[in-house]
């Protein structure tokens, strides 16, 4: 007899072309015969997810690739899933931005800052100078009329 479509088969599908895209390879190696595959799968070998994937991502594959066909997720939840790790990344990059923004902003206050900083003294010792000067001419000019 054969067993009943459940279209938890897809799911397992959709998972094995999932880790196609996210790892640039195939599930299992082309050299195999399809029964040695099937063997496979259905002794729940599974290939090795990349490291450096989404943890979200990698459990949602997990979980669609499980062994026994009803604990896998309709599509419904993994678009659901899915739609709930785009905005999570969307906020993530949201605050990137915001963060470098205000990184930015407080990087160019810094250097206004000390360009202000820099401008102040040079009027001072400018300021110190035609003091210096002034007392210089004041001496000057005493001298002058002690003479």
């Amino acid at each position: 007899m054969k067993p009943t479509y459940t279209g938890k088969a897809d799911v397992f599908s959709f998972a094995m072309t999932c880790y196609e895209v996210v790892s640039g390879k195939l599930p299992y190696s082309s050299d195999l015969p399809r029964q040695s595959v099937n063997q496979l799968v259905r002794e729940g070998v599974r290939p090795e997810l990349p490291e450096d994937i989404n943890p979200r991502l990698s459990s949602l594959i997990q979980k669609c690739w499980q062994t026994q066909a009803p604990k896998r997720p309709t599509f419904e939840k993994i678009c659901f899933d899915l739609q709930e790790m785009k905005a999570m990344e969307t906020k993530a990059q949201e605050r990137q931005k915001f963060q470098e923004t205000k990184a930015q902003e407080r990087q160019k206050f810094q250097e206004t800052k000390a360009q202000e900083r820099q401008k102040f003294q040079e009027m001072k010792a400018l300021q110190t100078k035609a003091q210096e000067r002034q007392k210089f001419q004041k001496r000057k000019k005493s001298r002058c009329t002690i003479s």
